[in-house]
């Protein structure tokens, strides 16, 4: 039998502490670096939080003032004088080597967790949608600390710097729509962006669009469609880049010049990094999309075609309109857990359809909890029953302009782009 590892490293954690008392320029890298979760064995566990609470008061960090300290805390300072002789001048493999255990020791915990849940009556998808979630925390590096002031200011100037020297308006996640993405800077990481829309407008389309902006820029996407299957999303992909039918691709009925276009178009899609989940349940997809992420760190943008078309499991006494503001909420934060940016189609409500009038915040449909979660709420419109043109309008924005986008919409086609007053088609050049 393999001997099995042991999961505690009295050695390193000793180091470790050791380097906060030998080496003052290392203490705030450590206490950055490191939680007291790090350390397994009680006295080092109160040395390390005693060694915070002095940097953090300003005190010394040194060993009569840490045993003073440990003492009035009623901590054991009995391995003082060992930690004070561990140290090897070679912390940092030690800080490596404490973090790989503790992501070890939090693996086991929670695949434990998982075993004993499996025996139970918990649904099987909502255990495998908690373990991907914990498995995401457990490979996380990032420290969820506060931030002082002066910090965050300084990388806010940092950021202004870098978009200065580079003179890119393009913060965000491009849409690939000229007119959007230069006003807004695209979609940032953490945002949700609401596409409303009437039926038949091209919202399903305009999604796909906003993919395709983001895959010419090599970034990664999954379309969440509770409205088509995967094999009608990319029906529709390839009419979009061959021009041909869209109608007419499904029912084969093209002709040989037409082929050509199509095989052509087929070359241009491939490699794209978009994926389609063809999926109506909310628990399922989010799996999925975790999953999805873990495999592919490119992935930074998760769109849903569309929010009210999507099933979840229904608490007792919850209400529809309650079920579609819990999703909204949720998906803002699976965006900020995954570090993905997020557009989400909804149909409009029925009264806001009734006249051919600009909609407005109050017409999303089913849950005023959509426009409160959204970063950014966006309509599809057009003034008139004319084929062109189609208005992006932004009537919601945290954090810049509300503005009107024009753009050409063919429905057989399923394209949209830019408008261009020439006729030009810039997806096709």
């Amino acid at each position: 039998m393999a001997e099995t590892r042991s999961l505690i490293s009295g050695e390193a954690e000793e180091s470790v502490i050791a380097a906060l008392i030998h080496k003052p320029e290392a203490v705030a890298e450590i206490l950055a670096t490191m939680t007291v979760d790090d350390f397994v064995l009680s006295e080092n566990r109160g040395a390390f939080s005693t060694a915070g609470s002095l940097y953090a008061s300003g005190s010394p960090i040194d060993l009569v003032t840490m045993a003073t300290w440990m003492r009035k805390g009623g901590i054991e300072t009995g391995g003082l004088q060992r930690i004070m002789e561990a140290f090897s001048g070679n912390y940092k493999a030690h800080i490596k080597e404490l973090k790989d255990l503790t992501k070890r020791r939090k693996l086991v915990a929670l695949l434990d967790e998982s075993m004993q849940r499996l025996t139970g009556p918990s649904d099987v998808d909502e255990i495998l949608s908690s373990l991907l979630s914990a498995s995401l925390d457990v490979s996380s590096t990032k420290a969820n600390r506060p931030v002082l002031l002066e910090q965050a200011v300084s990388m806010a100037m940092r950021r202004i710097e870098e978009a200065m020297a580079t003179k890119d308006t393009m913060t965000g996640i491009p849409t690939g729509f000229s007119g959007f993405d230069d006003e807004v800077g695209g979609i940032q990481i953490g945002e949700q962006l609401i596409l409303g829309g009437p039926p038949s407008l091209g919202k399903s389309a305009m999604l796909f669009w906003i993919a395709m902006g983001a895959a010419a820029k090599g970034i990664g996407s999954i379309i969440v469609n509770a409205e088509m299957r995967a094999i009608d999303v990319a029906t529709r992909a390839l009419a979009a880049k061959s021009s041909v039918p869209n109608y007419r691709l499904r029912r084969g009925s093209i002709s040989d010049q037409e082929v050509r276009l199509v095989v052509g178009a087929t070359g241009r899609l491939q490699g794209l990094p978009i994926w389609i989940y063809d999926e109506h349940n909310w628990d399922k997809a989010r799996t999925q999309v975790r999953a999805s992420k873990m495999a592919d760190p490119n992935l930074k943008l998760l769109l849903i075609d569309y929010l009210q078309k999507i099933k979840c499991r229904r608490f007792p006494g919850e209400k529809r309109y309650e079920q579609v503001g819990r999703m909204s909420s949720e998906a803002k934060e699976l965006a900020n857990e995954l570090g993905l940016a997020n557009v989400i189609a909804c149909q409009l409500s029925r009264e806001g359809r009734k006249e051919n009038k600009e909609p407005e915040l109050h017409d999303l449909r089913e849950s005023g909890d959509i426009e409160q979660d959204a970063d950014i709420v966006t309509f599809l419109h057009k003034y008139d029953k004319g084929d062109q043109p189609v208005y992006w309008l932004v009537k919601k924005n945290r954090n810049g302009p509300l503005i009107s986008v024009k753009l050409r919409y063919i429905p057989d086609s399923v394209r949209f782009c830019d408008w261009v007053d020439d006729d030009r088609d810039p997806w096709n050049e």
